[in-house]
């Protein structure tokens, strides 16, 4: 007999078991294997298990996936089982909110707006996991908590969110589902500072579903006020429900071209003379999410009209995850020190001692002095040091091939290490570059 064959109640019975004894993360990664228990286990996993489920760190992964979480929240407004009531019933309240924006048009039909309101809940809410389930009366460990000021921040956002939905509340619900005209209104009513409450930034909403018209609304809004100061004020506070810090960073996450150079238009617009404070972390973000399109975007719209200086954690970075398409638009769109007399600086030295070959002839194509003489780094008992010198102390073999294909003059074989590879290396490296001059 078939699994197939089994009646329902039999079928979620035998998956409910396949997951406890799997746990969370593995029954997650079974969805890949096992096709048939796709929508069971995606339910069990989200719907049915209980909090004490996802205490591990590999469990909890499963729901810090925005996608997952959404389903998580939505699953527990409509059964309310094993989390706190307050973030159930305040998105209750927002989905509510939500289909009476909408009633007026053709726009709710065959909509989950449940569904909606929860995934923008998931980008924007700023804790929530301490809201529905982990820091429950059950599981509660108060010593998890460093310091009692954190435990009254704790109680004091709980009876924040218990409260009668807010502006921001509304902003987020409205945008949530797309209805320009309501959020246009509800702007026109913004206090001058917007309390934060559970939820965070209501421009973050509008990046999920990739609305940028919603952006441009409310941007529109912005532009009705007079006062330049307040207009480059609200783009950057926090409290103001035009921040567009968070919807910044969540876009480059996902990788969105056109939501990152419609941002970046109103920051230039509104900050003038713009600093460079956050482009810094919006480029290491970049590098880390792997978006070619998007570093190279944010490299060309550095303040000033000139390519943002990459400094070399952030090329550290790039090289670590091993993309040569992000280390070559660094090269090219940023602005690099190739030559540095600290190897801790210079472009080379870090593509020698973290990168691949690839990146180290990249780094030698886009200009660096391959004898550049180097007399600050961290090798002992060492002075000045040349590049290929750098490459032969880390034994790194491909990289001292590619510096000689390059140029680099190589020392003389009394100054060889006695490591048999090495010097075979430097000997056929050697060799083969007097062949290719003849």
């Amino acid at each position: 007999m078939d699994l197939l064959d089994f009646p329902p109640e039999i079928f979620k019975r035998i998956v409910h078991c396949l997951v406890s004894d799997a746990g969370v993360a593995g029954s997650w990664k079974m969805r890949h294997v096992c096709r048939t228990f796709d929508q069971e286990i995606s339910e069990n996993v989200l719907a049915v298990q209980p909090a004490e489920a996802f205490l591990n760190s590999p469990d909890l992964r499963v729901l810090k996936n925005k996608e997952n979480l959404k389903y998580y929240l939505a699953y527990h407004v409509k059964t309310p089982r094993d989390v706190l009531p307050e973030l159930p019933a305040k998105i209750q309240k927002m989905v509510e909110y939500a289909t009476k924006a909408l009633e007026d048009t053709d726009k709710l039909h065959d909509r989950n707006i449940l569904l909606e309101v929860c995934a923008a809940v998931a980008h924007t809410c700023r804790d929530p996991f301490t809201f529905i389930w982990r820091f429950n009366h059950t599981s509660v460990r108060w010593r998890d908590f460093p310091s009692h000021w954190q435990k009254e921040r704790y109680e004091r956002s709980r009876k924040e969110l218990s409260r009668d939905i807010t502006i921001r509340d509304q902003l987020i619900a409205a945008i949530s589902v797309g209805a320009h005209d309501t959020v246009a209104k509800l702007l026109l009513q913004v206090p001058a500072s917007l309390p934060l409450g559970g939820l965070g930034d209501p421009m973050v909403a509008c990046v999920p579903q990739d609305d940028q018209n919603m952006i441009m609304i409310m941007m529109k809004c912005l532009d009705q006020d007079e006062s330049r100061r307040f207009k480059r004020d609200e783009v950057t506070k926090q409290d103001s429900p035009y921040s567009v810090l968070d919807a910044m960073k969540l876009a480059i996450m996902h990788g969105r071209l056109d939501m990152v150079n419609l941002l970046l238009s109103y920051l230039h617009r509104y900050l003038v003379p713009c600093d460079n404070t956050h482009f810094h972390s919006w480029i290491l973000r970049a590098v880390l999410s792997q978006h070619t399109e998007v570093l190279k975007a944010l490299l060309q719209a550095a303040p000033g009209a000139k390519p943002l200086r990459v400094n070399s954690d952030i090329f550290e970075q790039g090289l670590k995850i091993g993309n040569p398409a992000i280390v070559s638009t660094m090269i090219k769109y940023g602005s690099m020190n190739l030559d540095s007399r600290s190897s801790q600086l210079s472009a080379l030295s870090v593509s020698i001692r973290v990168g691949s070959v690839a990146t180290i002839r990249a780094v030698a194509e886009a200009g660096a002095d391959i004898g550049f003489v180097m007399d600050r780094h961290r090798l002992r008992n060492r002075g000045a040091i040349t590049p290929l010198e750098y490459a032969i102390h880390f034994k790194k073999y491909g990289a001292v091939v590619c510096l000689i294909e390059c140029g680099a003059k190589v020392p003389p074989i009394s100054t060889w290490p006695t490591s048999k590879k090495m010097r075979n290396v430097l000997q056929n490296a050697v060799t083969k570059q007097k062949i290719t001059t003849k």
